[in-house]
This record gives structure tokens, sequence and C-alpha cells, in this order.
């Protein structure tokens, strides 16, 4: 990646991240308030916060995991031969399902991995 696709990778995993946090931490506080959030038994207070960063960052990841696991699958994918391009169309589910997964687990530290680099590069 230059450092432009850098940027831009980070720009739209850190917004998208937060935008995701705030509307499903939204849901979380209206979870919490009527008791339908985890720990229903506690009270309103605890219960309510829990929701919120429940419900927040449980939404936020793992949407903004399937857009940077895409993003980064298809850099790969066009990197391939075309026999391996059509088999992963062939099997476009199991493909998804592995670019989810890569990006819940690879797209918030590649981010910021991609922070550390740009920092170096001015340096």
């Amino acid at each position: 990646m230059n450092t432009q696709e850098r940027k831009r990778y980070n720009l739209v995993i850190i917004v998208l991240f937060i935008t995701l946090f705030i509307l499903y931490g939204g849901l979380g506080l209206w979870a919490g308030m009527d008791g339908f959030g985890p720990f229903p038994e506690w009270s309103l207070l605890p219960r309510v916060i829990i929701s919120i960063f429940t419900f927040g960052f449980m939404g936020a990841w793992g949407f903004t995991g399937l857009v940077g696991g895409i993003w980064l699958g298809c850099r790969f994918l066009g990197k391939q031969d075309k026999v391996f391009i059509v088999l992963a169309c062939v099997f476009f589910m199991f493909t998804l399902m592995v670019f989810w997964w890569i990006g819940i687990l690879a797209a918030i530290p590649y981010a910021i991995y991609n922070i550390v680099i740009l920092k170096r590069e001015k340096s």
C-alpha cells in the first residue's frame, strides 16, 4: 500500500467504526433502559453503560470487520491468477465468510499498523 491508500483505509475504518459505535451505542442505550441488554437484573446506570459499550463495540467491530475484510480480501484477490479468482467467485459465501473473519481479526490492528507506518514515514 502506498501512503495515499493507507490514509484512505484509515479514514474509512476509523470513521466507520466511530459512526457505527454511536449508532449501535444508541441501540444499546434503548435496550439498557428497557432491560433487554446484558445483565437485566442490575440497577439502571451500570446496565445502561454496559449495554451501550457492548452493543456499540460489537456492532461497530462486526461491520467494520466486514468492510475492512472485503477491502483487504479484494486487494489479495487482485494479485491472484484467474483460476483462483473464479473459484473465489463460485464459492462466494465461503469467500465472504473468510473475508469477514479476516476483517474481524485484522481490520483495526491493520489500521493501527498503518498509523505507525505513516508516522515513521513523516519522521
